[in-house]
């Protein structure tokens, strides 16, 4: 993927960049489309987790107890300048490196933070997580997902063959899976199918189904199942060899997405094709979820709400938050609720919008901050 060019102020040496990947290729989307801006030299260093517990942060502090040191990369010094990190099950491996550099390595976290804001130079928050405003936040309209445009045009001339005796217009069904709070069972696929397979008959054209990663062999038995005659249905495997996901991106007349999936939210998003929402219900409420959910609402405020609220209320949930009695939570109603008043999708049901313009690139606001943070550093060094 081409990267735009920012104007990076030439530097003596540049500063040295770790990546933290892991097995989600969304979240390693995010960080590398950070570095590739960035222009710096940089090192992706992979991970991968051991069955430790999420809680073991407060337990350990910084540490490498939840990784999996013989199958994840090499950590070890000379260690970076800059770390790159996302996800909950990194913060812990990324504290650790910063505590061997001494506090010498810069780390910026992109997403919501699982311990205090003071634990990062950077946080970059996604839509998808309203989070309070701390000098140390920079919030995004969309995540940092481009997409790779060669890609997609290789793939659409691969897989438009196969379509061409579809009839048109094409509507790509982009299904995901449960993701709490949120579910997609049986029950919810045969909803959802009844529900897409009445406005395709109501509307014409053909419909083109892909699952995910997260689609359970369940809810993916169902929808194949329920497949209208005029149709194509893709069934993802891990290490598929032939997805016709990029391939929907860039051939696709319409799309309807899943509403916990950000990514592919996003992804439709950037190309500026008619999109609708299809939100997945939340699961029943529990014993357990219900005291939670009484908690947050007594002691928790976050983003706009711990905006307008005392500072002392946005104190107090950084603490419940870095000492695990609470969590900055996804909501994807929100996020939905953002799309919808920019014009650039509409809920699932409702007529889809024409072809919509293409939110900014954000990407050079996060590179001026981190940018900033090696200029604050300069400055204070000589001072």
């Amino acid at each position: 993927m081409k990267t735009p060019n920012f104007d990076h102020a030439p530097q003596a040496r540049p500063p040295q960049v770790w990546v933290l990947t892991t097995e989600k290729l969304g979240d390693n989307a995010q960080v590398r489309a950070i570095a590739d801006a960035l222009g710096w030299p940089y090192e992706l260093k992979r991970l991968d987790f051991t069955g430790v517990n999420h809680f073991h942060f407060r337990l350990f502090g910084p540490s490498l107890r939840n990784l999996a040191v013989e199958r994840s990369a090499s950590l070890m010094p000379p260690w970076p300048d800059l770390l790159l990190t996302i996800g909950r099950r990194a913060t812990p491996v990324a504290l650790w490196i910063r505590q061997q550099s001494e506090g010498k390595t810069k780390l910026v976290l992109v997403g919501q933070p699982r311990v205090g804001f003071a634990c990062f130079d950077l946080v970059v928050g996604n839509p998808q997580c309203p989070l309070p405003a701390y000098p140390n936040l920079i919030r995004l309209g969309l995540p940092l997902l481009y997409g790779n445009a060669e890609a997609t045009a290789a793939a659409a001339a691969q897989w438009e063959p196969q379509f061409m005796n579809l009839p048109r217009p094409w509507t790509a069904l982009l299904v995901g899976g449960s993701a709490n709070p949120v579910v997609l069972n049986v029950e919810v696929a045969r909803r959802m199918m009844d529900e897409v397979n009445r406005m395709m008959t109501r509307e014409g054209g053909s419909l083109l189904v892909t699952t995910s990663r997260r689609t359970s062999e369940q809810a993916a038995d169902m929808i194949e199942a329920t497949m209208p005659a005029d149709g194509f249905f893709h069934r993802w495997t891990p290490n598929g060899q032939s997805n016709p996901y990029p391939a929907m991106l860039g051939l696709a007349d319409r799309f309807i997405v899943t509403g916990e999936s950000i990514s592919m939210l996003t992804e439709v998003v950037r190309r500026g094709k008619p999109l609708a929402i299809y939100p997945l219900p939340a699961r029943g409420m529990s014993m357990k979820r219900w005291f939670r959910e009484m908690f947050h609402r007594l002691f928790f405020v976050h983003g706009e709400e711990a905006d307008a609220s005392g500072g002392w209320q946005r104190r107090l949930s950084d603490r419940l938050v870095h000492f695990g009695l609470a969590e900055y939570r996804r909501d994807f109603s929100l996020f939905h609720q953002r799309l919808i008043d920019g014009g650039v999708a509409v809920r699932f049901g409702t007529p889809f919008l024409p072809v919509h313009r293409v939110f900014p690139d954000e990407r050079s606001l996060v590179i001026a901050r981190i940018q900033a943070l090696f200029e604050e550093q300069t400055l204070s060094s000589d001072s």
